[in-house]
């Protein structure tokens, strides 16, 4: 497990990025994601009737998003990356 100094390190020296770029890369990213694992919403009266094999895929595409995007630090604007 990642200890949290290591966080606040990487929030400190993770790579600099402007907030427009990171704002297209994730929606790019997540656009990729939904062709990929095939995630439609159906509409708000099916949001709590989902079957374990979307919520797998979901989850599959949210650890996925996290590994290859990491997380953006709106403060130093700068990219905290996980593995």
């Amino acid at each position: 497990m990642i200890s949290l100094l290591e966080i606040a390190e990487r929030i400190r020296n993770g790579q600099k990025m402007d907030p427009k770029e990171w704002g297209i890369g994730l929606f790019k990213k997540l656009q990729e994601l939904i062709i990929k694992y095939d995630l439609k919403q159906e509409g708000p009266e099916k949001f709590y009737d989902v079957d374990d094999a979307y919520a797998d895929a979901l989850f599959q595409a949210a650890t996925d998003l996290l590994v290859e995007m990491g997380v953006y630090c709106i403060t130093t604007h700068r990219t905290i990356r996980f593995s």
